[in-house]
């Protein structure tokens, strides 16, 4: 008699699983059946809670509806609608984030994270007078946090103002001395501006601070902007000074292609960096790198 009854009940939820199980692959690729399937649950912490396990493991969809549960049942705190916010501003869906940042902020004025989060959203539509609006506001509830001082430097990047960049992700080093996006967006900005000394130094920095934490996205990310660097650096050709003499060799204009070619791959290189492509900037620096073996022979 107990079988009867529960068998079927595992089998239905077996169904459920297997169904969801595209969706249930998190990023280390196992299954997490509890996080996919929709129990009812007692609190708005609970769903709270269980929205961050789901975010964690990329199943986003779930981690909305899981913050737009936690509001219904607590409607005035600002917290879960930053959460729901991140997750619409990842999804491109940028009227619902601003309009939940726009929510946090009118319930807790002084919730940092609302105008940051907000600010990001201005700055990837270029809208950089309201971000660093946004942004000043942040450091002003919270001078001790890192991540304003980053997406100001954003700012001023999208602005080519390097230094003023710079000297954002410095305040930034001063608060978080140890954080690996300081010195992650340090080496985007150098290589950005064919800075590449310092590229290199900054990339080579964030990529060992990321394998600390085993942060193995993190780490890939800097790896690229580190080899790119480094590629580029290598490939510069040396600046003539008046008391060197132009020698022009019979092979020089197939070196001189290559050379362009160099270039023209790492230009392609920093826009992908740029729009976050993190895969087609390995690709060209990997043709790039191939150039340069090349010339070397």
């Amino acid at each position: 008699m107990f079988l009867r009854i529960v068998l079927p009940i595992l089998g239905f939820i077996l169904i459920i699983v297997l169904v969801n199980a595209p969706r249930a692959r998190g990023l280390n690729g196992f299954l997490h059946p509890d996080l996919m399937i929709n129990f009812p649950l007692a609190s708005a912490k609970a769903y709270a809670e269980r929205g961050a396990k789901r975010m964690l493991i990329g199943y986003r969809d779930g981690a909305r509806e899981d913050f737009s549960e936690a509001i219904k049942r607590a409607p005035m705190n600002a917290d879960y609608y930053c959460m729901r916010a991140i997750l619409s501003a990842e999804s491109k869906d940028d009227t619902a984030a601003l309009a939940d940042c726009a929510q946090a902020i009118s319930l807790d004025s002084r919730c940092d994270r609302a105008y940051w989060l907000r600010a990001t959203i201005h700055l990837r539509n270029q809208n950089y007078v309201a971000a660093m609006n946004d942004l000043d506001r942040a450091i002003q509830i919270d001078p001790h946090k890192a991540r304003p001082y980053i997406l100001y430097s954003k700012v001023y990047s999208a602005q080519n103002q390097p230094d003023m960049a710079i000297t954002m992700l410095n305040k930034a080093m001063a608060v978080e001395q140890r954080n690996p996006d300081v010195y992650l967006e340090l080496g985007r900005v150098n290589f950005e501006f064919d800075r590449f000394d310092a590229a290199t130094t900054a990339a080579s920095k964030a990529e060992n601070l990321y394998s600390e934490s085993d942060n193995k996205a993190g780490r890939a990310n800097a790896k690229i902007i580190l080899d790119v660097a480094k590629s580029t650096r290598f490939a510069m050709p040396a600046k003539k000074t008046k008391s060197q003499p132009v020698i022009v060799k019979h092979d020089a204009k197939p070196s001189l292609d290559k050379e362009a070619k160099i270039q023209q791959l790492v230009e392609q290189a920093k826009r992908c960096l740029r729009q976050g492509d993190q895969e087609q900037a390995e690709l060209l620096r990997d043709q790039a790198n191939d150039l340069i073996r090349q010339l070397d022979r």
